[in-house]
């Protein structure tokens, strides 16, 4: 493991450690010689290509297609000196061949980290466009493919690492964003959601989050939400980990299969809500009414659950384990499908 720079990269987290790694492995390419491509466009290059790769929902590239990919990118029109850069992108970058002519990322966190940056690399590059300018680069950028957790949690390490300062080039205008495609949408507000709401105080994210109403399988970790009012909303299959929400009230949304994994939720109102198969394991929940909904078959593992309402509400084959906690909640004998520790 390659030794950080402390006072370079700031806080350590997950993208801190993969950018040394990959800056490491790139100079090291450069001091062997005999390459064409030097480690900063190499490194521009597998960022765009990694891009590429999550827009089209693809893990790996055919030789036949590495050339168009580097022609494109580095604009070159000979046919040799297009044999040359490729060799170079396929010996010397974080591209290995399976060996049926597809090169893939060594390891699927590259292409993740790689997307990450490049996604805020080109958001900051458009901050000061024309509202024209930027709604078409937002639309080629995020406009085809959802942000995965994944790539959500490098954003969010990449932002707290210091690498982009300011946060002004994410909160973009309402009025760009309501021109943006739904998908762009959608992963805007992913985006935000990573920055600290704790202490934001410019701009709140319910001025994007209340103009979508469809958030099926979106990404919202660490998402802060606090004193609001949300009402007729899917979010069936999204990510809410490691959320923090406080004093929100759920009205008609959906839950379906939805991660709460390591969520805090303190004051809660969500009656009558639909959570099949959601997973709350490490969460943690007090104050809350749940009060006639239904969490058959959720993960509660290690779970702690306080002072809450659950009147009427629906359990039947909740997972749960010796490490889950339920303090003093209300109502538990009128749920439907109570299992043992709830009895």
């Amino acid at each position: 493991m390659p030794k950080l720079d402390i006072k370079t990269h700031g806080k350590i987290n997950a993208a801190t450690l993969y950018e040394q790694y990959t800056n490491n492995w790139l100079k090291r390419e450069d001091s062997k010689g005999k390459t064409l491509i030097n480690s900063e466009k190499k490194l521009l290059f597998t960022r765009e290509l990694a891009r590429e790769m999550f827009a089209k929902n693809e893990l790996s590239i055919h030789f036949n297609d590495l050339p168009k990919v580097v022609k494109k990118y580095f604009n070159i029109t000979e046919s040799d000196s297009i044999d040359y850069f490729s060799h170079d992108i396929q010996t010397c970058s974080f591209l290995h061949t399976e060996g049926n002519g597809n090169f893939k990322f060594i390891h699927k966190s590259f292409m993740e980290y790689f997307v990450a940056f490049q996604i805020l690399f080109e958001l900051f590059e458009v901050r000061s466009a024309t509202i024209k300018k930027k709604v078409q680069e937002i639309n080629r950028l995020l406009g085809e493919c959802l942000i995965t957790l994944e790539i959500g949690l490098f954003i969010k390490d990449i932002l707290e690492s210091g690498k982009f300062i300011g946060s002004d080039f994410i909160l973009i205008d309402i009025d760009v964003f309501n021109k943006l495609n739904q998908i762009s949408q959608k992963n805007i507000i992913s985006i935000i959601c990573k920055l600290d709401f704790k202490n934001a105080t410019s701009k709140s994210i319910f001025d994007y989050i209340n103009r979508i109403n469809d958030y099926e399988g979106v990404d919202l970790s660490n998402i802060f939400l606090e004193e609001i009012i949300l009402e007729d909303k899917c979010f069936d299959s999204a990510c809410f980990f490691k959320a923090n929400l406080i004093n929100v009230k759920f009205k008609k949304c959906s839950f379906l299969n939805t991660n709460f994994k390591k969520a805090e939720l303190k004051s809660i109102y969500a009656e009558n809500i639909m959570f099949e198969y959601s997973d709350f394991s490490k969460s943690k929940i007090e104050y809350c009414s749940f009060r006639g909904s239904n969490f058959a078959y959720c993960n509660f593992n290690n779970s702690q659950i306080k002072i809450t309402d659950f009147d009427s509400a629906e359990l039947t084959e909740i997972s749960y384990n010796k490490d889950t906690e339920l303090v003093d909640c209300k109502n538990i004998y009128t749920t439907i499908g109570t299992p043992y520790l709830f009895g």
